[in-house]
Protein backbone atom coordinates (compact mmCIF):
# COMPACT_ATOMS: atom_id res chain seq x y z
CA UNK A 1 0.00 0.00 0.00
CA UNK A 2 1.54 3.36 -1.00
CA UNK A 3 2.07 6.10 1.59
CA UNK A 4 -0.30 8.39 -0.31
CA UNK A 5 -3.09 5.80 -0.27
CA UNK A 6 -2.42 4.96 3.37
CA UNK A 7 -2.74 8.65 4.34
CA UNK A 8 -6.00 9.03 2.40
CA UNK A 9 -7.34 5.82 3.94
CA UNK A 10 -6.43 6.99 7.46
CA UNK A 11 -8.14 10.35 6.87
CA UNK A 12 -11.25 8.53 5.63
CA UNK A 13 -11.35 6.35 8.74
CA UNK A 14 -11.02 9.47 10.91
CA UNK A 15 -13.96 11.11 9.10
CA UNK A 16 -16.15 8.04 9.56
CA UNK A 17 -15.20 7.81 13.24
CA UNK A 18 -16.11 11.47 13.73
CA UNK A 19 -19.65 11.29 12.41
CA UNK A 20 -21.97 13.00 14.94
CA UNK A 21 -23.71 10.59 17.31
CA UNK A 22 -27.32 9.67 16.68
CA UNK A 23 -29.72 11.97 18.44
CA UNK A 24 -27.30 14.91 18.45
CA UNK A 25 -28.86 18.27 19.08
CA UNK A 26 -27.99 21.47 17.28
CA UNK A 27 -25.54 24.25 17.97
CA UNK A 28 -27.77 27.33 18.15
CA UNK A 29 -25.29 30.09 19.07
CA UNK A 30 -21.52 30.32 18.62
CA UNK A 31 -19.16 33.11 19.64
CA UNK A 32 -16.26 34.71 17.83
CA UNK A 33 -13.00 33.18 19.11
CA UNK A 34 -11.33 35.43 21.72
CA UNK A 35 -8.23 35.35 23.87
CA UNK A 36 -4.65 36.52 24.14
CA UNK A 37 -3.50 33.81 21.72
CA UNK A 38 -4.91 35.45 18.59
CA UNK A 39 -8.00 35.72 16.42
CA UNK A 40 -10.27 33.52 14.35
CA UNK A 41 -13.73 32.67 13.12
CA UNK A 42 -16.30 30.10 14.22
CA UNK A 43 -19.58 29.31 12.45
CA UNK A 44 -22.23 26.62 12.70
CA UNK A 45 -21.79 24.11 9.87
CA UNK A 46 -24.43 24.87 7.24
CA UNK A 47 -25.15 21.20 6.46
CA UNK A 48 -24.57 19.65 9.90
CA UNK A 49 -25.83 21.94 12.70
CA UNK A 50 -24.30 19.66 15.33
CA UNK A 51 -20.85 20.73 14.06
CA UNK A 52 -18.86 23.96 14.10
CA UNK A 53 -16.34 25.12 11.49
CA UNK A 54 -13.44 26.85 13.24
CA UNK A 55 -10.42 28.74 11.93
CA UNK A 56 -7.82 30.16 14.34
CA UNK A 57 -4.64 32.19 13.86
CA UNK A 58 -2.34 32.00 16.87
CA UNK A 59 0.00 34.99 17.10
CA UNK A 60 1.05 34.20 20.69
CA UNK A 61 1.50 31.02 22.71
CA UNK A 62 -1.63 31.68 24.75
CA UNK A 63 -5.28 30.47 24.87
CA UNK A 64 -8.13 31.18 22.45
CA UNK A 65 -11.67 30.30 23.59
CA UNK A 66 -15.03 29.79 21.90
CA UNK A 67 -18.42 29.46 23.57
CA UNK A 68 -21.36 27.74 21.96
CA UNK A 69 -24.89 26.91 23.00
CA UNK A 70 -26.40 23.50 22.25
CA UNK A 71 -30.13 22.76 22.39
CA UNK A 72 -29.97 19.17 23.56
CA UNK A 73 -27.91 16.13 24.53
CA UNK A 74 -25.73 14.28 22.05
CA UNK A 75 -22.42 14.41 20.22
CA UNK A 76 -20.95 17.54 18.66
CA UNK A 77 -17.94 18.19 16.43
CA UNK A 78 -15.44 20.96 15.84
CA UNK A 79 -13.89 20.94 12.35
CA UNK A 80 -10.56 22.72 11.85
CA UNK A 81 -9.60 21.52 8.40
CA UNK A 82 -8.24 22.96 5.18
CA UNK A 83 -11.77 23.81 4.03
CA UNK A 84 -12.43 25.94 7.11
CA UNK A 85 -9.00 27.50 7.51
CA UNK A 86 -7.50 25.25 10.17
CA UNK A 87 -5.24 26.25 13.06
CA UNK A 88 -2.34 28.50 12.01
CA UNK A 89 0.85 28.63 14.07
CA UNK A 90 1.92 32.24 13.52
CA UNK A 91 3.70 32.47 16.90
CA UNK A 92 7.26 32.18 15.61
CA UNK A 93 7.99 29.11 17.77
CA UNK A 94 7.27 25.40 17.25
CA UNK A 95 4.43 23.82 19.22
CA UNK A 96 5.19 20.62 21.10
CA UNK A 97 1.54 20.02 22.04
CA UNK A 98 -1.95 21.49 21.75
CA UNK A 99 -4.49 21.23 24.57
CA UNK A 100 -8.23 21.42 23.85
CA UNK A 101 -10.26 21.98 27.02
CA UNK A 102 -14.02 21.35 27.18
CA UNK A 103 -16.21 22.70 29.98
CA UNK A 104 -19.96 22.98 30.39
CA UNK A 105 -22.93 21.51 32.24
CA UNK A 106 -22.59 18.24 34.17
CA UNK A 107 -22.31 15.37 31.72
CA UNK A 108 -20.16 17.32 29.22
CA UNK A 109 -16.84 15.88 28.09
CA UNK A 110 -14.38 15.48 25.24
CA UNK A 111 -14.65 12.17 23.45
CA UNK A 112 -13.04 11.92 20.00
CA UNK A 113 -10.15 13.23 17.89
CA UNK A 114 -9.36 12.78 14.21
CA UNK A 115 -6.34 14.00 12.29
CA UNK A 116 -6.20 15.48 8.81
CA UNK A 117 -2.99 15.63 6.79
CA UNK A 118 -0.40 16.87 7.54
CA UNK A 119 -0.48 15.01 10.83
CA UNK A 120 1.91 16.94 13.04
CA UNK A 121 0.92 15.19 16.28
CA UNK A 122 0.86 11.39 16.51
CA UNK A 123 -1.06 11.07 19.78
CA UNK A 124 -4.39 12.22 21.21
CA UNK A 125 -4.79 11.74 24.97
CA UNK A 126 -8.56 11.94 25.53
CA UNK A 127 -9.90 12.70 29.02
CA UNK A 128 -13.36 13.95 30.06
CA UNK A 129 -12.24 17.57 30.38
CA UNK A 130 -9.69 17.79 27.58
CA UNK A 131 -7.89 16.31 24.59
CA UNK A 132 -4.10 16.69 24.55
CA UNK A 133 -2.52 16.41 21.11
CA UNK A 134 1.21 15.65 21.35
CA UNK A 135 4.15 13.47 20.23
CA UNK A 136 5.12 15.75 17.38
CA UNK A 137 5.74 19.36 16.45
CA UNK A 138 3.79 22.03 14.58
CA UNK A 139 6.47 24.26 13.03
CA UNK A 140 6.13 28.06 12.86
CA UNK A 141 4.04 29.13 9.86
CA UNK A 142 2.30 25.76 9.55
CA UNK A 143 -1.44 25.16 9.46
CA UNK A 144 -2.67 22.24 11.55
CA UNK A 145 -5.94 20.50 10.72
CA UNK A 146 -7.97 18.17 12.92
CA UNK A 147 -11.48 17.35 14.11
CA UNK A 148 -12.39 17.16 17.79
CA UNK A 149 -15.62 16.06 19.42
CA UNK A 150 -17.48 16.27 22.70
CA UNK A 151 -20.70 14.94 24.16
CA UNK A 152 -23.16 16.43 26.60
CA UNK A 153 -26.16 15.01 28.42
CA UNK A 154 -28.11 18.28 28.42
CA UNK A 155 -28.66 21.57 26.66
CA UNK A 156 -26.47 24.47 27.74
CA UNK A 157 -23.40 26.58 27.05
CA UNK A 158 -20.08 24.89 26.32
CA UNK A 159 -16.67 26.57 26.41
CA UNK A 160 -13.91 25.26 24.18
CA UNK A 161 -10.35 26.51 24.79
CA UNK A 162 -7.36 25.88 22.54
CA UNK A 163 -3.95 26.19 24.27
CA UNK A 164 -0.72 25.60 22.31
CA UNK A 165 2.51 24.76 24.11
CA UNK A 166 5.51 26.23 22.36
CA UNK A 167 9.08 26.89 23.34
CA UNK A 168 11.73 29.08 21.75
CA UNK A 169 14.35 27.05 19.93
CA UNK A 170 17.55 26.39 21.90
CA UNK A 171 20.46 28.35 20.33
CA UNK A 172 23.09 26.28 18.56
CA UNK A 173 26.58 26.14 20.16
CA UNK A 174 28.02 28.43 17.46
CA UNK A 175 25.34 31.03 18.20
CA UNK A 176 26.15 30.84 21.92
CA UNK A 177 29.86 31.46 21.18
CA UNK A 178 28.99 34.54 19.10
CA UNK A 179 26.73 35.86 21.87
CA UNK A 180 29.53 35.33 24.39
CA UNK A 181 32.03 37.20 22.21
CA UNK A 182 29.59 40.08 21.77
CA UNK A 183 29.06 40.23 25.53
CA UNK A 184 32.84 40.43 26.07
CA UNK A 185 33.54 43.00 23.32
CA UNK A 186 30.85 45.54 24.26
CA UNK A 187 32.33 46.36 27.70
CA UNK A 188 35.84 46.68 26.17
CA UNK A 189 34.58 49.12 23.55
CA UNK A 190 32.85 51.17 26.26
CA UNK A 191 36.10 51.34 28.30
CA UNK A 192 38.08 52.56 25.27
CA UNK A 193 35.56 55.36 24.66
CA UNK A 194 35.69 56.29 28.32
CA UNK A 195 39.52 56.45 28.28
CA UNK A 196 39.51 58.50 25.08
CA UNK A 197 37.23 61.06 26.75
CA UNK A 198 39.44 61.18 29.85
CA UNK A 199 42.56 61.81 27.72
CA UNK A 200 41.00 64.90 26.15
Amino acid sequence: MSNRFAGTFAALIACVALAPEAGAGNITIISTPTGPGGTGTAVIDATTPSAADVSLEFTAVAPISITLTVDGPGGYLVHTNAGTGGILNDTGVPWTSLLWEVSGPAGTGANIAGFDNPQYFANADIKPGYILLDQGTVPPGAQYNFDLGFTTTQAGTITLTFIPNGTAPVPEPASLVLLGLAAAIVPLACRRRSRARDDR
